[in-house]
This record gives structure tokens, sequence and C-alpha cells, in this order.
């Protein structure tokens, strides 16, 4: 396995994922090589091991095994894959890896906002392919948060840890801010399980405003960036754009929209011939995407509300198909 910088697909500050061609039952694989240099690596790195190794779901990512050793430099590396193996390179260095199935579709990030190099293949997510990523996304987290044996909060939830493959199935990854719940049942304060945080994870622009302030996490930090992710698939704006500033977040943009102008902020690469259920669709759509990211964490919607309401707006627009 060898990581040139021609197979570079991704880099980001913990990690630099590359596409190998070894064959794994004639499938394709994206190595996830973390950066030891980097504090806190290390601690992603056994993070994301930890979360996925007893989790099974059609909207996560796959890890088939992990691996750690040096790279041609000499240098010590983690990455993440699709089985597990640990050992030393040919001069006795240490080295640890995992290894994913490689997503033809790219990350959602790349649909959304596409590189300048990209734009002269434009590509484009209609209405109904968004909202199936939305959904696929919410199962995820409806799994993650009250189906696994041990609950995980993701914490990271944005456009490029979301991951397409050829037929456009969304799968929830990297897993390296996720922590498991392993304490006690707390609902004093608001609905949801709670647990101890140190630090401060997540991306600004997604991360709960409770998280800020030294408030335990729960699984409604993961449905506020759900939120944020949900109008941000919609209006095609990030949270972080420059018209976005003190007290004026995309929430308060497509607040101040509803309920009736639901198709001026829409992102201007959708479209419909059926208008009039296209407008209500997206209405439906922004109402979830202002409800998750509330400031309250009480006042959030519940995951399986979230996934029943997405379901509920998908199939009336398609019924006027």
């Amino acid at each position: 396995m060898t990581f040139l910088k021609g197979n570079l697909i991704a880099r980001g500050r913990y990690k630099s994922v590359y596409k190998d061609s070894l064959n794994y039952n004639d499938k394709t694989l994206a190595v996830k090589v973390i950066n030891l240099q980097n504090q806190g690596s290390k601690r992603s790195f056994t993070a994301e091991c930890e979360s996925l190794r007893n989790v099974r779901h059609r909207n996560l990512v796959k890890i088939i095994t992990a691996c750690s050793g040096t790279d041609y430099e000499g240098n010590e590396f983690k990455a993440l894959i699709i089985t597990a193996c640990s050992g030393t390179d040919y001069e006795g260095n240490e080295f640890k890896a995992l290894v994913y199935e490689f997503m033809a579709g790219g990350s959602l990030e790349s649909w959304l906002h596409p590189s300048s190099s990209n734009l002269m293949q434009p590509k484009n997510l209609n209405l109904i392919q968004r909202l199936n990523t939305a959904i696929d996304v919410a199962s995820a987290l409806m799994y993650l948060h009250h189906f696994c044996a041990i609950p995980v909060i993701h914490r990271d939830i944005k456009p490029s840890n979301i991951l397409l493959d050829n037929e456009l199935c969304a799968h929830l990854g990297d897993f390296g801010s996720a922590g498991s719940l392993l304490l006690a049942i707390d609902r004093s304060r608001y609905e949801g399980i709670r647990a101890r945080t140190i630090e401060l994870v997540g991306t600004v622009g997604y991360v709960a405003l409770e998280c800020g302030m030294g408030a335990p996490a729960s699984t409604l930090v993961d449905v506020y960036s759900y939120g944020v992710l949900l109008l941000e698939m919609f209006t095609g704006k990030r949270p972080t754009n420059s018209m976005f500033e003190d007290d004026f977040s995309l929430r308060n943009y497509v607040k101040m929209a509803l309920p009736d102008q639901a198709m001026r902020i829409a992102d201007p690469k959708l479209s419909s011939e059926c208008e009039t259920e296209f407008e209500k669709c997206l209405a439906s759509i922004f109402h979830i995407g202002v409800t998750c990211p509330a400031h309250l964490p009480e006042r959030r919607m519940h995951i399986a509300d979230v996934l029943m309401e997405l379901q509920a707006a998908r199939d009336l627009y398609l019924r006027c198909g």
C-alpha cells in the first residue's frame, strides 16, 4: 500500500485520505492516514476505532480493519481501514492504520460547494437526491443514538463528513470526534442522554452553543449540527458565509423567510415543475432545519421525528410526479 501524492483525495487537521487500488473483493479502498504530529490525533484515532468497532448500518462508513506503522520517512502513522492489523515496517518501525471502502460519489461538500478545479464539470443534486441524503444521515443518527448497545454522539456532523457511494447513498463518516455515552441517563435538564466532555469538539458553524459553555454533551448536539447541515443543503449557503455575523445566523436567515418565502432562499440550483408541492416540501424541510438547531436543547426535535417528517415531505413531493 503506497501513499502517493497523486492518490490523495482529502486532507484534514488530523488525517490525509488516499485512494488505493489494493484488491479487496474487487473494491477500491480509501485509506485514512492519521497525522500523528498534530496534538490530539492519537485520541482522534482511538475515538474513531472505538466508535466504529461494534456499529453496523447501511448509512455508516464500513471499517474492515485497522493497522499501524510508519511511512517511508520513518514517521509513525495511524490509519483507518476495513479490517485490523498492526505491526512494523521493513525498518522495524511501528505503524497503525484503518482502511475504508472507497466512496465513488465523493463528499457531500464537493456536491454543494464544488472547488474551482471542478467548476468545468458541474454536478448537482436535485431536491429528491438531497432529501434522500438528509434521510440517510438522519437514519444513521437514529441508529447511533438509540439502537447501539452503547449510544454514540458523532459531534462533527458537516458536509465533508458525509460520503456518497456510486448510487448516491449517503454514509456518515469521520468519527474522530465521537464519544460513547457511558454515563447514566439524566433527563432533569433536557431530553437526551448526557456525557462528560473535556474540550470543545466539532466545527465552527455546526457545533451546538452549549458545547462552548462547558455543558455536558448529549445526542442533542448532533441534532443541532444536523439542523445546520439541513439548512445548508437546501439554501446552498455555508453557516460560515460572510453574510452571517453577530446574531444573524443561517438559522435566522431561514427563519425570517418562513413560512411564505421558502422559494426565495432556496439554493438556485434547485428547480421543479411541480411548483406548489416544491414550495410546500421546501417549507417543511426549512421548518425542521430551523427547529433542530434551537438555542435551548429541550426545544430541538427528536431525531425520530426529524426522520418521520422528512420522509413525509419526500412522499408528498413524489406524489405530484
